[in-house]
Parts: structure tokens; sequence; C-alpha cells
């Protein structure tokens, strides 16, 4: 018999499959792994998804095995009935059947506070930042970062899955590494109806599997929740750190090593050696107004710059306006880019519309071979 497992927290569901799944079995596994336990949600978040090997997925609606950290409860659905049992009763050791109470429905809580660090916090900042760098890739992504939100701005204001979220952080954080091609379009076409990006559309580009991506001096970890994300980064610099010890034992091992926990709601700042770990407060990712927050695009920007050599030998010369701004950034030359080109000002495109012979060049952003949905002219 096998057993569907669900974990519902702050509205996600995360589930998996587990190849022997009696009732019996499974309450005796749980309780043997939360007892002791806290009722704080984050802690049985950790609990309960690192105990399954199998990857976890996600999807919106509610099956067999379901744990609503948010009620501080165990749900059981099964093909006759339904029941449910508090997870203060599971960590004090083993249920039986007879303890699962009939299941009756309650609401969640409103206004549930989304998962954040706790304090202490600390004012980090990346060493050596070269601030003209930095205000011209500011000036170019600022844009292009607060377009993306605005085209996608369908998807965050409901609920998505994992694969989305992943899709979106990739997109960002290519973004931030200047990891994207522009597709200049010159030749003319007839328009075609409808906006780029429609509210049934979904992100189309390739879904980012790791959950730690390197980026110059600083590691970005991807979780839709920070106090997972911070674990995450924890587990790597273990790993990191034991791979380093079989290089050389003697290596010193006091330096920090530098992570951007990336979530669904918070970005941070996170530094840890083996004496200490430190990190800064959580910035709000998104506003009201589903764009970026100042206080995330600072963090956003300060974490990812890194140095790349000016020597690189430039194989083309681009026509558009917004590869040129992306190569001088990634050069470091150039002046900085005003979104203007000939005399017009640069804006971002809504439609697909007739182009003719002279029409001024549309640039889109692009992932791989995938359209971002931004394009400009």
């Amino acid at each position: 018999m096998g057993a569907f497992v669900n974990l519902s927290v702050q509205g996600i569901v995360y589930f998996t499959s587990y190849r022997y799944g009696k009732v019996d079995r499974m309450a005796h596994m749980f309780s043997n792994h939360l007892l002791g336990e806290t009722s704080v949600s984050e802690s049985t978040f950790n609990t309960l998804y690192s105990l399954f090997d199998g990857k976890w997925h996600q999807q919106y609606d509610i099956s067999v095995w379901t744990f609503e950290l948010d009620n501080d409860t165990l749900r059981i659905d099964g093909t006759d009935s339904c029941g449910q049992i508090s997870l203060e009763r599971v960590r004090q050791g083993p249920f039986r059947t007879a303890d699962i109470s009939p299941y009756v429905p309650k609401p969640l809580p409103k206004d549930v506070p989304q998962a954040t660090l706790p304090p202490p916090y600390t004012r980090l900042s990346r060493k050596n930042l070269n601030l003209s760098l930095l205000k011209k890739r500011k000036a170019l992504l600022c844009k292009i970062l607060q377009d993306f939100a605005f085209q996608w701005r369908h998807v965050p204001s409901g609920p998505y899955n994992d694969s989305t979220f992943r899709r979106l952080a990739y997109a960002i954080i290519r973004s931030l590494d200047l990891n994207f091609t522009v597709e200049e379009i010159k030749t003319p076409r007839r328009a075609s109806s409808g906006h780029l990006v429609r509210l049934q559309d979904l992100p189309g580009w390739k879904v980012c599997d790791e959950d730690v991506i390197r980026i110059g001096g600083v590691s970005i970890v991807i979780s839709q929740h920070i106090p997972h994300a911070l674990n995450l980064a924890r587990a790597d610099f273990r790993r990191w750190t034991m791979s380093r010890m079989k290089r050389s034992v003697h290596r010193a091992s006091s330096d920090f090593r530098t992570y951007l926990l990336f979530s669904r709601h918070y970005v941070s700042l996170y530094q840890i050696n083996n004496q200490m770990e430190r990190y800064t407060r959580p910035e709000c990712l998104l506003d009201d107004t589903l764009g970026f927050t100042s206080g995330a695009i600072g963090l956003l920007f300060e974490a990812t710059q890194q140095s790349i050599s000016t020597d690189m030998i430039l194989e083309q010369v681009a026509v558009g306006p917004i590869e040129r701004a992306k190569v001088g950034c990634v050069l470091d030359i150039g002046s900085i880019f005003m979104w203007q080109c000939a005399g017009r000002h640069i804006e971002r495109e809504e439609a697909c519309r007739h182009r003719i012979l002279g029409t001024p060049v549309e640039s889109r952003i692009c992932f791989d071979e995938c359209f971002s949905g931004l394009a400009y002219k």
C-alpha cells in the first residue's frame, strides 16, 4: 500500500510519495521523527522535508497525508474516510487509528505572517564594490527587472507552484548576472493581436533544478521559504568545508562564505564560517504593486556584483542599444545607459507591432532561446 504525504504551509502544498504507506507504519515513523519537536512550523517543516529521500513536488490540491502547519494538525484522507489528529499528540509518541478524530475543516488564520529570519540582524556589505560598475548595472537592469515584474505580475498575485517560482527566480538571477541574450528584430513583419504576455501565460524558459547557484563570490540559495533557504546554505557550507579539508588539512577555515538567500517573499545576505554565522534583516522582495522594493534591489545588486575581466574580445557589434548597454556593463566601458537612442526614449513594448523598413530595432530579452516577455524599442 502506497501513500502520498503533503506539507501544507502558508498556502503552499509540497507532496511526495512513499511506497510502504500502511497507516500504522506511517504513524510510527512520523511519531518517532517528531518526538520532542516544538510547535514552530519551520522546525517541523525541516524535519519532515529531510525525512524523505525522494524529491518533493508541489500541487495546489491537498491529498492523503497533509501536515497543516498553520493549524498544527495532521490530516489523513483515506478512500473511505477522512480524519485528523493534532501534531502535539504526534510529538508525544506513537498514535493509533483510534486516536484519529473525524476531520472538521478549519479556516486558515487571517493574515498568516510569512516565515522570516529571527533577529539579531547584522549590517553586511560586499567588500571592494566597484561603484562605477554598480551604477552602470543599475541604470540598465533596474528598469528591466521592474518591467519583468510588471509583465508577469499576474503570477505572484495568486498561487503558483515550485516550478514557476524557480523559473521566476532563475530569470531574476540570470538578469542580474547579465546572462541573457538580446534578440534584435530588424526585418519587416505584420502586427499580431494581443499582448506579449497574457493572463493565462506562465514562464516557459528552463527551470532551475539546483538549490544553490554560484555567481562570482556569492552563492544564491533558492527556496520558497527563507528559513529553509538558511538550512540549505548551512548544508552547502558543511559540504564545502569537508571538500576543502580533503584538499588541504592545513588550510585556514576562518574566512566567511557568503550566500544570498532568495525566497518567495524575502531576500537576505548570509555569511558563515566555522565559528559563527550572521545575516542581514530580510528585505521584502515585492511591494504592494508587485514591483521590486528598493531594499531588495539594493541587496540583489550588491550581492551579485562580480569582477569581470575587461580584456574580452568583442566578437560582434550589436545594432540595438540594449545589447550595447549589456556589453558595456560586462566590460565596464562606455557611458551610463540613459534609455535613449537617436534622440528618442526607449520604451517597453506591449504588443507585437507592425514593422517596416526603417523601424527602430526591437530588442527582446531571452533566456536561452525562450522569450522572457520583455521587448524594447
